[in-house]
């Protein structure tokens, strides 16, 4: 499965790759995003365009952070022929796991969030918050798609306060 996919960094230099197939717990995906070991960074936006290689299609977000955490906001995957959102939830508004599944998360401190150590949501009251210090956890939904159809995916993540050891993975399969 290679899948093109097209980074728009905030700064709106455009960079193309080919990402490679990876295996994120048993989902076969195609990392979108990979941080590692980044500064303190505020509400950066990650867009990226693919290929749906399914008629369903599993967006991963994936964390760690060993002195402090990670925030996740205003997070779409629309259809590039549609327009249609496909993403549910997608500004963690509901308050709840309607529509997101987490895993592995141990810390009563991940989870959906109105603020953290004074940090605010991007945009809206709530947004996705991982504390997560010792293992990799983080969220995914599952999203219908059409085989072959394009799709573009967007979402602010920001790492406020860095760390030695902090890692962001986003990945689909």
């Amino acid at each position: 499965m290679t899948i093109l996919a097209a980074l728009l960094t905030s700064t709106t230099d455009l960079q193309v790759s080919t990402a490679r197939p990876v295996c994120a717990g048993h989902i076969q995906s195609t990392v979108l995003l990979q941080l590692y070991n980044t500064p303190n960074q505020s509400y950066t936006q990650y867009s990226y365009v693919y290929q749906a290689t399914a008629n369903v299609m599993t967006l991963i977000f994936s964390f760690l952070n060993e002195q402090n955490f990670w925030t996740l906001d205003q997070v779409t995957m629309k259809d590039c022929t549609t327009n249609i959102e496909q993403i549910n939830d997608g500004g963690f508004e509901w308050d709840g796991w309607t529509y997101w599944t987490p895993y592995s998360s141990i810390y009563y401190a991940s989870g959906i969030s109105i603020g953290h150590n004074s940090w605010p949501p991007y945009d809206g009251y709530h947004f996705y918050l991982d504390v997560q210090y010792t293992t990799v956890d983080g969220i995914y939904q599952n999203v219908p798609t059409i085989l072959g159809r394009n799709y573009s995916n967007s979402f602010f993540l920001a790492n406020p306060l860095g760390g030695n050891v902090s890692v962001a993975i986003v990945s689909v399969g």
